[in-house]
């Protein structure tokens, strides 16, 4: 079982997104529990290709195939979890999306799909999202998530915070992407999260803090 995860994680590195949807598809009919394809197949693969990019070992176009291949392997994983959510405790309600001005997709979907992994109900609310639309989901979810890639991403944000909080300051929210950093989230008075794989367990301890 440990190999099909090996080999997953080096046709992700790859960018290679049909061998990564078999390798997936054959880690699952295996008996391998979806957090674990994500935690030991995707996420190193990824991770791998990050340090890559950051030392100039891998360009945009590989950068941009890995992305890809993550999403199909997040597609995969959320078929699955709809198979056997039921074995998956119910955690709360999240919505995201990738705010008014930018359309990227990837980061925003793998993050989805660390929290369907991690039992939470996800409104995913798809890309170019204004803030009127996250406030419409608002009463409905413990946590919002906004995604940016894009410097101009940051203007968007702070007028959704600003026309979420006041309405429902019970709602946590949380933003990341290449757009944003620790720093800005404590400037808006919100949560950050630095990766997909820490969003569960920063909405979740918060949601927690909450309820005591």
């Amino acid at each position: 079982m440990e190999e099909i995860l090996k080999q997953l994680q080096d046709s992700m590195y790859e960018g290679n997104r049909v061998e990564s949807e078999r390798l997936a598809r054959e880690a699952l009919s295996s008996g391998i529990e979806p957090l674990k394809v994500i935690e030991k197949g995707m996420k190193p693969g990824l991770t791998r290709v990050g340090d890559a990019f950051e030392t100039g070992a891998l360009f945009l176009p590989e950068l941009v195939g890995a992305g890809d291949a993550a999403l199909a392997v997040g597609n995969i994983i959320d078929e699955a979890l709809g198979e056997r959510k039921e074995t998956i405790p119910y955690k709360g309600t999240f919505a995201i999306g990738s705010v008014k001005g930018d359309i990227h997709t990837i980061g925003k979907g793998i993050v989805a799909t660390m929290m369907r992994v991690n039992g939470f109900k996800v409104i995913d609310l798809g890309v170019d999202v204004s803030p009127e639309e996250f406030l419409e989901v608002a009463d409905k979810v413990e946590a919002i998530g906004l995604s940016g890639l894009l410097s101009l991403s940051t203007k968007s944000m702070e007028e959704t915070i600003k026309k979420v909080s006041p309405k429902y300051p019970d709602v946590l929210i949380i933003i990341g992407g290449a757009a944003v950093d620790p720093a800005l989230a404590k400037a808006f008075g919100v949560l950050y999260g630095a990766d997909a794989a820490s969003a569960p367990r920063i909405v979740e301890e918060n949601i927690k803090q909450r309820r005591q």
